[in-house]
């Protein structure tokens, strides 16, 4: 183990008399040395140049206690660095460090992550990054404000109706935010957990000993297990009428119905995935072709998948894809997925539909349990038809073929569903 002395080295004298008083570090039979700001006169050091002078010795207790402290906190690790490595490490902890700046971090962390084209794993970040700015006003923080009492007050904060400001088209504009309930409380404090943790990844290095964040909140504020996610699932009855709905033209509503419809029609395609669809030079392409924004990044196909573009989809095809128009009016596919949910939400409202918490996805899953319990699809297929991975057959997929004719009657039997009385 590494030990550490007050020593002064004869040969070391300064033109005044004095020496400078250093620190020895000892380790694995190597010595490196720490100089301190006391400087010894010879009257205070014996015969074999030891320091007698107890005034001397209690002056540098402070500083031997750091440094003894520092080696047993970090005495798992201290065995496997050589004794440069810990001088580097004992004269870091000399220095009295500004706490790290969290919403700072975060910022950066987001925009590199908006930078590798993640925007699906930084939007959920964006928004527990605005809602610590609402919290603490301000748009600097230490990361030490960020401990288990604050996290059980932020959740308080979060479960409460508030008013929040965001920038609208160039202005700012308030909105009235209501309370998270289990499952937004989750989310949320998963991504505040995720922020964290990569900020400790960032400014902490066990190996070296260098620990700027050394508190972990999320010791005694457990995030839990995510509740159970409600049944997005519609009846046909019910799509049949937000398909249908009457909305003015231009209308957000209008938007939202639209890409409802393509969705429902398209085996549940990602606001995503619609987004980045490019208009092939075929006016009338048989099918449409992509690779899977959610999951192509984990999956050795990338997530490729192939949907014939059938007739009751064509013309939001060419109203929305072919024109480009969602890349003309949205900066990104987070912002469309915003205007989706926001206008179906509204349809949603709507007395005869009566599903207030409508959104985008519930096109995705009530593909899924209509082509089991209404068409008869085996799970297998329905998994082929959304483009999910099937850990299961990983393997067994390599040697197969894929057959896309599955898809298109998994597609053929749920949209069919829309013209039966």
């Amino acid at each position: 183990m590494a030990t550490v002395n007050p020593v002064v080295l004869k040969e070391d004298k300064k033109t005044d008399g004095t020496w400078n008083v250093k620190i020895r570090l000892n380790h694995l039979g190597k010595s490196r040395y720490i100089k301190t700001a006391v400087f010894v006169y010879k009257a205070q050091l014996d015969k074999k140049y030891r320091i007698k002078d107890q005034t001397v010795l209690d002056s540098l207790h402070h500083t031997l206690k750091k440094y003894r402290d520092a080696i047993s906190e970090n005495s798992w690790t201290i065995e496997a660095m050589d004794v440069e490595e810990i001088k580097e490490m004992l004269m870091a902890s000399n220095t009295k460090d500004p706490d790290v700046d969290f919403l700072s971090f975060s910022r950066d962390y987001i925009k590199k992550l908006k930078a590798a084209g993640k925007d699906g794993t930084a939007g959920p970040l964006d928004t527990v990054y605005r809602s610590l700015v609402d919290y603490f006003k301000t748009t600097t923080l230490p990361v030490t404000k960020i401990n288990s009492i604050f996290l059980r007050d932020f959740e308080e904060y979060l479960r409460s109706p508030r008013i929040i400001a965001r920038l609208n088209q160039g202005k700012i504009k308030e909105y009235n935010k209501p309370g998270l309930g289990d499952g937004g409380i989750h989310n949320k404090m998963r991504d505040l957990r995720t922020l964290f943790n990569e900020a400790r990844n960032k400014y902490n290095d066990e190996q070296t000993g260098i620990i700027k964040i050394k508190h972990y909140p999320f010791k005694k504020y457990k995030v839990g297990q995510a509740p159970r996610t409600k049944k997005r699932n519609l009846e046909i009855d019910k799509i049949k009428l937000i398909c249908g709905a009457v909305v003015k033209l231009g209308s957000r509503q209008e938007l939202a119905r639209d890409i409802f419809n393509f969705s429902f029609c398209m085996l549940g395609i990602n606001a995503a995935d619609v987004y980045y669809l490019a208009a092939k030079s075929d006016s009338n392409p048989d099918r449409i072709e992509y690779n899977r924004k959610k999951t192509k990044g984990r999956r050795n196909d990338d997530a490729f998948i192939s949907v014939k573009l059938i007739e009751d989809a064509r013309y939001f095809y060419s109203k929305y894809i072919k024109t480009g128009v969602l890349r003309k009016r949205y900066s990104s596919h987070i912002h469309l997925d915003r205007a989706i949910n926001v206008g179906l939400k509204e349809i949603g409202l709507r007395p005869e539909i009566n599903v207030p918490e409508l959104g985008y996805y519930y096109a995705r899953y009530s593909v899924g349990s209509l082509a089991r319990n209404s068409c008869g699809f085996s799970k297998d297929d329905i998994g082929e038809a959304l483009n999910h991975l099937d850990e299961d057959h990983k393997v067994t997929d390599i040697y197969i073929d894929f057959d896309w004719s599955i898809l298109d009657r998994v597609q053929s039997a749920v949209v069919s569903l829309l013209y039966k009385d």
